[in-house]
């Protein structure tokens, strides 16, 4: 074992006086030395993220839940059809995160690069969310509601990684 300092061995690792705990630790395998480094905040990172991801996964466990009740009790849709949607909409999904990505990154603004396209994601999402739960008076079991849901789902889809992706 090496300490943290260059030139000077020890048995032990280095350790921040003020934490008392190991700032990093280094051990030779094979004639390398391997850096390790402790980072006192990653559980608390860890942590946070998760927390954050519980609360989206809460909020996405709603609407999906929600928009099946709705699809085949109010619009009297069957429930295959919300089996189909949903993989076609993710592979979409797929195409368009990236290209969101790219779309922000190139994006200079001077509120920055990434508050305009939450804001507009945000408002933008709202607005597909409340036109998703709204029938425009399309009669039911017409071709159209489904054209309508399927445009409506695969929009929020879109807005919602506006406002996520960045």
């Amino acid at each position: 074992l090496r300490s943290g300092r260059r030139g000077r061995r020890f048995k032990s690792c280095h350790f921040d006086y003020l934490a008392g705990a190991p700032k990093f630790l280094e051990i030779k395998s094979f004639g390398v030395f391997l850096r390790l480094k402790k980072d006192s905040g990653k559980w608390g990172r860890y942590i946070g993220y998760g927390v954050g991801a519980v609360g989206l996964d809460l909020s996405y466990g709603l609407f999906y839940s929600y928009l099946a009740k709705y699809l085949t009790d109010v619009l009297l849709m069957p429930a295959a059809f919300l089996l189909i949607l949903t993989p076609i909409a993710r592979i979409w999904d797929g195409i368009n995160d990236p290209i969101m990505g790219t779309i922000v990154d190139s994006t200079k603004m001077k509120m920055g690069k990434y508050r305009p396209w939450i804001m507009i994601g945000a408002c933008a999402n709202a607005v597909v969310l409340a036109l998703l739960f709204t029938n425009p008076g399309i009669p039911l079991n017409s071709i159209w509601l489904y054209v309508y849901v399927a445009v409506m789902y695969i929009a929020w889809g879109m807005t919602n990684t506006m406002a996520d992706i960045p």
